[in-house]
């Protein structure tokens, strides 16, 4: 294990007439993650005056203690600020801290870590179905530190409404590998990969422009499906989880021929996935009903 690189600690003074029996600290690490840590003062209780070492605070930061003191049930506490600047002791291949994992409302996963840039060359993550990493679907390796993580959900390897558990370790210069991480265990969403569409509205004939074009009366956009693919059944999503009927597209999209914002999309072509086909679209409801017979691109 690599030794502590922070030296933090802090006074303890107080009146007793009696010896205490139980000291602890609470504070949240990292800080203003939410995650409440106590600290046990205990090996020896502290006396009046004495210092109080906090060997786990090993990230620097503000930190808000709360100091608890017991003598049997009788309780006193107070609360005191503890600022921890970059640490002065040499530079180690310690671990990185996973803060948190956030799933937003599209699917996108997030994860808030922190990394002693000291040291620094790259940094490796993993993505597992197990907590002990036996299953891992998703490996991302030599990428810079940038504090927000956005995981890469176009690569269809993170499956949907799963539990799931995620560590990262740094690469250092001198010292090798550092320890994993402390594990995160989150629960991912439901992902729809934002394809570019070319769509025809209900009213206008249709035409071989939807192929490549992009002007009048075609429109260009990206979209959503409720499926991994088109196919009959899958509905259609504006790119903030709004149905592609005509409402909404009244609402998103200001500037687009006024026979979609009036009649919806009718037909359309996906440029990545079965280019070839123009799906026929039941304007009213947004969903896919038909493959077109007319042409293919």
């Amino acid at each position: 294990m690599i030794g502590s690189k922070c030296d933090v600690s802090f006074n303890i003074k107080y009146n007793s007439s009696e010896a205490i029996t139980k000291a602890v600290v609470n504070y949240e690490y990292p800080p203003a993650s939410g995650t409440i840590v106590t600290y046990d003062i205990d090996n020896p209780l502290p006396q009046s005056g004495d210092k109080v070492e906090l060997k786990d605070i090993q990230i620097p930061g503000t930190y808000h203690l709360e100091v608890k003191l017991a003598i049997g049930n009788v309780t006193a506490k107070t609360n005191a600020t503890l600022v921890v600047d970059r640490c002065t002791a040499p530079s180690s291949c310690g671990a990185p801290v996973i803060k948190s994992v956030e799933v937003l409302k599209d699917g996108q996963i997030v994860m808030d870590y922190w990394v002693d840039i000291n040291d620094f060359v790259t940094l490796e993550y993993q993505i597992a179905t197990d907590s002990n990493f036996t299953n891992i679907i998703y490996v991302k390796g030599a990428f810079d530190y940038a504090q927000l993580e956005y995981i890469d959900m176009k690569s269809g390897k993170i499956p949907n409404n799963t539990q799931l558990y995620i560590r990262i370790r740094k690469y250092c210069k001198s010292n090798g590998i550092s320890d994993w991480s402390n594990v995160i265990t989150f629960q991912s969403g439901t992902w729809r990969n934002p394809l570019e569409a070319r769509c025809q509205a209900s009213g206008d004939d249709l035409i071989e422009d939807i192929c490549y074009g992009d002007r009048d009366p075609i429109l260009k956009i990206e979209v959503a499906l409720s499926t991994d693919k088109p196919m009959i059944g899958s509905l259609i999503y504006l790119n903030n989880d709004l149905l592609a009927i005509p409402e909404n597209i009244k609402k998103l999209y200001q500037n687009a021929p006024d026979n979609f914002k009036n009649n919806g999309i009718l037909w359309i072509r996906f440029s990545s996935i079965n280019p070839s086909f123009i799906y026929l679209v039941k304007s009213e409801t947004a969903e896919i009903v038909d493959v077109t017979q007319r042409f293919k691109c």
